[in-house]
């Protein structure tokens, strides 16, 4: 981004205001003090009209009287206006503001053209993180644009630092100034946080960042790499091609507040107006369900101090720049490309008189601010709080927006987006990317069963694909009809009384259910002229765009739902008669059995389940194919509850269901067919469902991560396999296993490869073998300074990936319909989101969802999202300072040892959701320890008074500025430590809340290795920690 300084202020003398009086003669003390920037001197109020260029009628050369200045103001502004010119001194600065980088777009070996993307949205996160504040956080993004010498770092320094009297550099870091050491090259030609020179440039200019070589610059690895698929041709891999293109679909479709800053005001038609225009097109043509437009803020930067004073008013500088184009629509003498704009949005049905009319099609708002040139610094002071103003507006309005739109997103999700956003855009350049799509992968349809039937619904009108109005009318008829049956068979499952009369507290789900479905997912009715087109857009995200589809803009005009106003009272009686219908026939079977069978033996759940049956497979067949209605969020065999037996055909059923349709045996139960299309699938050998049996308590195995020092943990497992006569595999003792880091390899190989412990022992070695592979094998001592330094991973990502779709395959998931995956131990791996705020379990089950669970319970809807068991192996694994984060799903995932070396409380918590009471037992497993060095820390710990503090690393990281692996590296030689800290903190707890027998079911064990223990990646002593 080329970014310089704003009003060099020429004949300002070095040193800072005087806060004291310099009159000679003045003998006030404590009077209030105003330096005078021309004169360069400061005066009391009394003193400041005797002087002879400040009494009445004078003026300084800018024709307007000499401004009193706050000294405080002036010195804060001027170390902004007017940089330093020492040359060693801006290029360090320029070497610290390497780190700010956020994406770029560069070439790859090759010559291809890729966007890089940096880790810096995860650091800014990650110091959020780290302040204790504990509250959730909705970060919005400001894009600064403009031509070079715009002066768009001064600005965002200015905004930075205005109103705060005691903010370091280092607390919030601001862009580098430009110098008149360097005034013939861009000051941050490769940071694209502010989107790059609007006008765009070819490659090779970029990385000018006054005079530094690019070899001179710290590497960043923690670099993400997007080939950009449709730079195919020598126009589009251009420079000015990106910037013109690729940046306003990034950037506009995600920023809530643009701000175009220009110097010369009789350029806006030409320079600022045009681009404005065009990006927004670009931006808006380009995004579908997008829940609100950006807001605009043009920033007229160096304007002439002595203009009418009007103009410092944003209304009247809106205003007054406006009518300087009043004349851009005009038939005759206006710009074509703006008559061509407003004749397409004319031809939609809107009304557009004046280029404020046009620019609001693309900006929810647009506001001028100007900003004088120096030495004004009270007026550039207030002008700049009135610039903060007016974005912190555009960013409220635009979170409001959101917020209606059901669209308001945290950091994490924010970050989902994102990384959705570049995925998107770098492989389809005119494809829209849609906002619903990533919306409903981030946040899942919740669980209950007014979530279940949104599920339903949103499944089969998606397959279906068929949104005209009669056909929408008749499936939700004949959905009507099967909810009803649903609603029967819970009764006689769970309740008592009369059907008709307990429908009344469903009656809550339905309305939630079909609400929510026409306000978010329906899309509209309008089709075009020609019939060809259909617009796409739901209800609640269609606002000023209009109408419009994966192409664009159809035509004006508010939402069209294809159901009536009173569809969804009609759609409620029809479920109220189908229940009535239902229940009379429930009734008559009822009584026929009745005649022949002992009052008290009559079997009304089996009734209930025939009439069911027959219901939910003449819906299947009337809708379907059943094969292609799947989801892995609701059992669509009830409707209540979350599935957690897949079956051969790709449908999973919940605990409730399968008990009710299968053979029990005596761990299992046999199921020869799925309900929801039984004559297709009369498999030849019977299923075998692994279950729990009623009132059975959890035994929970708990593993540490700690690299190598896995081996240690398997030691301990092959002890205890041998202990119990070594007949049965060590797994099958435990019903959860929960883990971290590399222990999230041992459980997948365990439970679900069921290898013995001697095998998974070979395969852990080989597997550490190849993760732990240097990037400069030959140099060592480079390689760790290059990663301490440079931020660099320690080692290839590639290896550790080949490694592990060599062990687990790359195609068998974590949770799917794979025979081998059915039978076996419940897993779960801990990870840690992107950006360190947030723990995410990722597991071989599924559970209903729970909130404030203090972490995150990863459970895709769609099978096909459904993440590999190598993906979650590799997602665990992802230690920064050893490897790259994983990616996968739009979604960044690092080692989740990062926050809880020892997932304890998890486990227990995932327990408690499983089974209901104590388990048995819980075995927590660490990875070896020098028990006097830890026995003694923790001795220390419990003394202080601030240890809580120290213990706060598990649950609260925190990452240095813009490196985040570097903090985690400083506290990475006390994992073990902070895994002992866990366990006692969840021991004493435990000790609390329950009796004291139960309390003994939990144990510990962790290996004293009568050493340090070995770093994590120290490949020669794996056999050191297994003898």
């Amino acid at each position: 981004m080329e970014e310089e300084c704003i009003g060099v202020l020429a004949g300002l003398e070095d040193g800072e205001p005087s806060v004291r009086c310099e009159n000679d003669g003045c003998s006030i003390v404590q009077a209030v003090i105003w330096h005078c920037v021309d004169c360069d001197s400061s005066y009391c109020s009394g003193c400041w009209s005797v002087q002879g260029p400040h009494r009445p009628n004078k003026k300084g050369r800018d024709g307007v009287p000499h401004e009193k200045s706050d000294p405080h103001v002036v010195r804060r502004l001027r170390s902004t206006l007017r940089p330093s010119r020492d040359v060693n001194h801006i290029e360090q600065l320029h070497r610290e503001d390497e780190a700010t980088k956020w994406f770029d777009v560069t070439r790859d070996p090759t010559g291809r053209p890729v966007l890089q993307e940096s880790d810096r949205y995860m650091a800014l996160m990650s110091n959020f993180t780290s302040t204790g504040d504990s509250r959730t956080c909705y970060p919005q993004l400001v894009s600064f644009i403009g031509t070079t010498n715009a002066g768009k770092s001064t600005l965002i320094k200015m905004l930075v630092e205005h109103g705060s009297t005691n903010l370091r550099p280092e607390d919030f870091p601001s862009p580098v100034v430009g110098s008149v050491a360097h005034d013939n090259v861009p000051t941050s030609g490769d940071t694209v946080k502010d989107s790059k020179g609007a006008s765009g440039c070819h490659w090779g200019q970029g990385r000018a960042r006054a005079g530094l070589k690019s070899e001179e610059l710290h590497p960043n690895p923690l670099v993400r790499f997007r080939a950009i698929e449709w730079a195919d041709t020598e126009e589009s891999r251009r420079r000015e091609f990106a910037v013109t293109t690729l940046y306003p679909r990034l950037l506009y479709t995600f920023s809530d507040c643009v701000v175009f800053v220009l110097r010369n005001p009789k350029t806006f038609q030409s320079a600022v107006l045009t681009k404005l225009l065009d990006w927004g097109v670009a931006a808006l043509e380009t995004s579908i369900n997008q829940p609100s437009l950006p807001h605009c803020v043009v920033v007229q930067n160096g304007s002439d101090p002595g203009i009418d004073s009007r103009e410092w008013e944003i209304d009247y500088a809106t205003q007054n720049l406006l009518m300087t184009v009043k004349g851009a629509l005009d038939f005759v003498e206006g710009v074509p490309r703006f008559r061509e704009l407003a004749n397409k949005w004319r031809g939609l049905g809107k009304h557009i008189y004046t280029v404020e009319d046009l620019i609001l099609r693309y900006y929810s708002s647009f506001r001028v601010v100007r900003v004088p040139a120096g030495p004004s610094y009270m007026i550039i002071n207030e002008q700049i709080g009135r610039l903060q103003r007016a974005i912190r507006n555009g960013c409220e309005a635009s979170f409001c927006s959101k917020r209606q739109a059901r669209m308001l997103t945290n950091a994490d999700e924010l970050y989902t987006y994102l990384q959705c956003g570049f995925d998107h855009f770098t492989a389809h350049l005119d494809l829209p990317f849609n906002f619903m799509h990533v919306s409903l992968l981030r946040n899942p349809i919740p669980n209950d069963f007014g979530g279940h039937i949104l599920q339903l619904c949103v499944t089969i009108c998606r397959r279906r694909g068929n949104y005209a109005p009669r056909r929408l009318a008749w499936i939700f008829e004949k959905l009507s009809v099967v909810l009803a049956s649903c609603v029967l068979l819970d009764c006689a499952r769970f309740r008592k009384g009369k059907i008709v009369q307990l429908f009344s507290s469903y009656e809550r789900f339905f309305d939630y259910a079909i609400g929510e479905y026409m306000e978010v997912h329906l899309p509209c009715a309008y089709v075009s002229a020609e019939g060809a087109r259909r617009c796409v857009l739901a209800k609640s995200r269609h606002h000023q765009k209009g109408h419009r589809d994966s192409h664009g803009i159809l035509a004006a005009g508010d939402f069209d739902s294809p159901l009536h106003s009173d569809f969804a009272v009609q759609w409620k009686q029809q479920i109220s008669a189908g229940v009535e219908s239902l229940h009379r026939d429930f009734t008559y079977e009822l009584g026929q059995v009745s005649m022949v069978t002992a009052s008290d033996g009559v079997p009304e759940k089996e009734i209930a389940l025939d009439l069911h049956l027959g219901h939910l497979e003449h819906f299947f067949h009337a809708v379907g194919p059943a094969a292609c209605m799947r989801s892995h969020a609701t059992c669509f065999c009830c409707v209540m509850n979350v599935p957690e037996h897949p079956l051969p055909c790709g449908h999973v059923l919940c605990d409730d269901c399968i008990h009710a349709l299968g053979r029990p045996r005596k761990l299992s139960v046999e199921m020869k067919k799925c309900p929801l299309h039984p004559s297709e699938t009369e498999w030849a050998r019977p299923v075998l469902v692994s279950t729990t049996p009623p009132g059975a308590s959890a035994r929970v195995l708990v593993l540490d991560g700690g690299g190598i020092r896995g081996v240690v943990q398997l030691g301990v497992l092959r002890a205890i396999e041998q202990t119990l006569g070594g007949e049965l595999a060590v797994q099958a003792f435990f019903d959860l296993i929960v883990s971290t880091g590399t222990g999230g390899s041992i459980v997948a190989t365990l439970a679900m490869r069921d290898l013995s412990v001697e095998s998974c022992l070979d395969q852990f070695k080989a597997l550490c073998d190849h993760a732990f592979t240097p990037r400069l094998k030959s140099t060592p001592v480079l390689g760790w300074i290059a990663r301490v330094i440079g931020r660099r991973p320690g080692y290839k990502t590639e290896p550790l990936y080949a490694a592990l779709k060599t062990a687990f395959s790359e195609d068998d998931n974590l949770f799917g319909s794979n025979e081998r995956l059915r039978l076996g131990t419940k897993i779960a791996v801990i990870c840690t989101s992107g950006t360190g705020r947030e723990s995410m379990l990722l597991a071989s089950y599924r559970r209903p969802g729970v909130v404030h669970s203090g972490y995150i319970f990863e459970r895709p809807q769609e099978p096909d999202m459904e993440a590999k068991i190598w993906q979650c192996v590799g997602a665990t694994m992802a230690n920064p300072i050893f490897f790259k984060p994983f990616v996968f799903g739009g979604k960044t995932y690092l080692d989740g040892g990062l926050r809880c070396p020892n997932p304890i409380s998890i486990a227990d918590r995932e327990a408690g959701f499983l089974w209901p009471g104590q388990p048995d037992l819980v075995l927590s497993l660490g990875t070896g320890q020098d028990r006097p060095a830890i026995s003694l820390k923790l001795s220390q710990r419990h003394e202080e008074s601030g240890s809580a503090d120290d213990a706060s690393f598990a649950s609260h990281p925190s990452a240095e500025k813009g490196v985040p692996a570097r903090k985690w590296l400083s506290r990475q030689t006390d994992d073990v430590l902070q895994a002992e800290i866990a366990w006692q903190e969840f021991k004493t707890l435990a000790t609390r809340s329950q009796t004291e027998s139960n309390a003994r079911r939990m144990i510990r064990i962790n290996p004293d290795l009568g050493r340090e223990v070995p770093a994590q990646d120290s490949k020669g002593d794996l056999e050191g920690c297994n003898a």
